[in-house]
């Protein structure tokens, strides 16, 4: 039986420092136990302040938990007697992208930016250049490796934070609302991003957003509501609980709202509707299985 790449068992958290302090009430996080398989696409939604950045923020040992256990790649990173040299290593194994790239960046030059995590780790020059050269291409901003990282715009930025990440060579990368400062284009490039590394490189993909539409990309969504997991399912699953979603102050994205409304007025909507494609393929079967005819567009 294969080890889960990530194991959270019982996770609670609390920002108090002092623990005479800490009580239920003051917890962030209540409890929290789930597997994450390697190379999965997950999506992490919740209302704000529902503990989706703590819960990212442990995962990547920024933050040590108040109480509970987490694993990664079989080893409890948890562990007191764990050495500063195996704590590194995990480190190493998952990265994270945050919502504003420039608290991301510590150089003036793009190029000197992406090969700042991979020169900490002590590699030779020539492995840094492959690295650096391979994680530009990967985002599609070779041609900016000379510029000033000031000069870009913030999708550009979010891209050259994503190029680092990607030469450190992580097995999982945490997308902690990386697109929520950027505009469309910007927005559009990151996600494309992520579907590249999911599916061309197998990286484990950790999306935290507010974003349903965003959600319905992952393969599978967790829900987190007051610190507890509301949720756990593949978007079809989840979306199919609208009512449940709008109790915890979430709604199904718009176009899986529309089948669902239809549906329920007795229309024979098969397949799948998580993404706009999705619902269109849908309602074209729905047409045809209504006598409808040819539909065009």
């Amino acid at each position: 039986m294969s080890v889960p790449f990530i194991q959270v068992e019982n996770l609670r958290f609390s920002y108090l420092e002092d623990d005479r302090k800490k009580s239920e009430e003051s917890l962030v996080l209540k409890d929290i136990s789930v597997q994450i398989e390697k190379g999965e696409y997950v999506a992490i939604l919740g209302h704000n302040g529902s503990g989706k950045s703590t819960f990212a923020r442990l995962l990547t040992l920024i933050l040590e938990p108040t109480g509970g256990k987490i694993t990664v790649d079989g080893i409890e990173v948890t562990d007191p007697q764990l050495s500063d040299e195996e704590l590194q290593k995990l480190r190493h194994k998952i990265g994270m992208v945050f919502q504003n790239p420039d608290n991301q960046m510590v150089t003036t030059i793009v190029e000197e930016d992406v090969a700042f995590g991979p020169e900490n780790l002590g590699l030779d020059p020539a492995e840094i250049r492959r690295r650096v050269d391979e994680a530009l291409a990967a985002v599609r901003m070779e041609e900016f490796s000379r510029r000033e990282a000031s000069r870009l715009s913030g999708g550009q930025k979010q891209r050259v934070a994503i190029a680092g990440v990607i030469a450190m060579m992580p097995e999982c990368i945490i997308f902690d609302e990386s697109t929520a400062m950027l505009d469309p284009q910007g927005r559009k490039d990151v996600l494309r991003i992520m579907d590249m590394l999911h599916r061309e490189r197998g990286i484990t993909i950790l999306h935290i957003t507010h974003d349903m539409n965003e959600a319905a990309r992952a393969d599978r969504i967790l829900i987190l509501s007051d610190g507890r997991i509301a949720g756990d399912g593949t978007p079809e699953e989840i979306f199919s609980r609208r009512e449940e979603l709008n109790r915890i102050g979430l709604d199904v994205p718009q176009c899986a709202g529309l089948m669902l409304e239809l549906k329920k007025r007795g229309y024979p909507i098969r397949g799948k509707i998580t993404t706009p494609e999705d619902c269109v393929d849908s309602l074209k079967a729905s047409l045809y299985l209504n006598g409808g005819g040819t539909v065009h567009g």
